[in-house]
């Protein structure tokens, strides 16, 4: 760190909330596995498995922060990506289309 100027520094705050606790009992029970084997399918148009997108609504709901699907991905680019089942590049695949389509029966 020493000789870098403050102009080369930036900080990112990322929301934490009580994924950790939610994530180690959703991993007990392997929800992400069984949403995965019964909703396998991978939309063309994103890089989001239905799976994955059931598992970051799963996560939202239980957290109680229970808003229309369309503000999902703004609570969703605010928290580690890693909490909620997805990767860096992962996250802005997700939309409330996204979400959507995997509500919808197979």
């Amino acid at each position: 760190m020493e000789g870098q100027s403050p102009d080369s520094l930036s900080l990112k705050s990322q929301v934490v909330a009580g994924l950790p606790i939610i994530n180690h009992f959703l991993n007990k029970l392997g929800i992400d596995h069984l949403l995965s084997a019964v909703h396998p399918s991978m939309y063309l148009r994103s890089n989001v498995s239905d799976g994955q997108a059931l598992g970051v609504l799963l996560r939202n709901i239980i957290l109680r922060n229970c808003k229309p699907l369309y503000s999902h991905y703004e609570w969703a680019k605010r928290i580690l990506p890693e909490l909620i089942g997805l990767g860096s590049p992962d996250a802005n695949g997700l939309n409330d289309d996204r979400i959507g389509r995997a509500l919808e029966p197979g």
